[in-house]
């Protein structure tokens, strides 16, 4: 694990920090959402820190007022590009950075008082919903439990397995078309 900052925290954001492909002109932008929930978590004042896993090229330091990141190092950054058309958005997916799961848990943030577990290519091992259950309030965007992804192939929809055990275990979930 590479570690950028490690201080004390009061809010944990678990997922896949993402480089979006976009076709504004600036190229790339970070993306996913645990890049969006530490940025807006920063900016309500809280003590955020993000669970990641990326390639060494990725730059961390972009999360606005994140207070510390720990990164499992892989050899890619998960990597979408949107495309949008009549039909709406197709997002393609280039590449994906490592699962993260307990293990990877620093062992001073596993009794933070808040955790946000945000997968966006099934990366989030379900198992740590019911690790930080009882320890922690326990939100979840679950996207990407509910997507179907393959490197080089458009995302697609897929029945969320893990809901009837895991829907119990949380203390708030957050869904969106």
């Amino acid at each position: 694990m590479t570690t950028e900052i490690f201080p004390d925290i009061d809010s944990l954001i678990i997922g896949h920090v993402t480089r979006d492909l976009v076709s504004d002109g600036r190229g790339q932008v970070l993306g996913g959402t645990a890049s969006y929930a530490a940025t807006v978590s920063a900016v309500l004042g809280r003590r955020v820190g993000v669970l990641t896993s990326a390639s060494a090229d990725l730059d961390l330091g972009e999360l606005t007022g994140v207070a510390g990141s720990v990164c499992i190092p892989a050899a890619h950054t998960t990597t979408f590009e949107n495309r949008y058309g009549r039909a709406g958005r197709e997002q393609i997916l280039h590449a994906r950075a490592c699962e993260i799961g307990p293990p990877h848990v620093p062992r001073s943030w596993q009794h933070v008082s808040l955790v946000h577990i945000g997968p966006v290519c099934d990366e989030c091992d379900p198992e740590l919903v019911a690790f930080f259950h009882g320890r922690s309030f326990v939100g979840l965007t679950p996207q990407g439990w509910m997507r179907s992804v393959a490197v080089g192939k458009p995302v697609a929809a897929k029945p969320w397995l893990e809901a009837e055990r895991l829907l119990p275990l949380a203390s708030a979930v957050v869904l969106s078309i």
